[in-house]
């Protein structure tokens, strides 16, 4: 996971010529294992954010480093997207469980490091229920779903 996030930071910083992982000769086409091992923790100015396009950020339970990620570069973030949430598949209804993993703290932690940030919540869909959505006859399952989680996410993050 470290090494993926050190590439991702990687083509990041790319995309600003004069960021402090390129003056420290971190961002180039040859990298080496043993390089990202060495550097894999290095970043820039938690402060700064070097370049102007939108970042998204995920957060997911697995990770126990990725709340702390996010909440120190909060400031570089535009969007979290924490995986707390899942779409089951009950009784041939979709049903969005999850709520016991919302960490309202954290959200909160990250706004007030970054008033902009927006939170835009990630939905694992489980098997049966990928496999119902993937067999939908009609739109009218896709929306009554899409509904379902804008309703969730209106009253559970906004």
């Amino acid at each position: 996971m470290k090494v993926f996030l050190v590439l991702i930071i990687h083509l990041l910083c790319s995309l600003c010529h004069n960021s402090c992982l390129h003056n420290k000769g971190l961002v180039k086409v040859d990298i080496s294992y043993s390089g990202i091992i060495s550097h894999y923790n290095d970043s820039c100015d938690e402060e700064v954010k070097h370049y102007k396009n939108p970042l998204l950020g995920y957060v997911t339970p697995w990770n126990s480093e990725g709340k702390e990620i996010a909440k120190k570069f909060a400031l570089k973030f535009t969007l979290i997207s924490p995986v707390w949430h899942n779409i089951k598949l009950t009784n041939n209804e979709y049903r969005i469980t999850g709520e016991e993993q919302f960490d309202e703290q954290f959200i909160n932690e990250l706004r007030e490091k970054n008033p902009e940030i927006k939170i835009v919540p990630r939905f694992n869909i489980e098997n049966d229920a990928l496999n119902k959505y993937y067999q939908f006859t009609g739109n009218t399952e896709a929306k009554t779903l899409a509904q379902q989680i804008l309703t969730f996410a209106q009253y559970t993050l906004l």
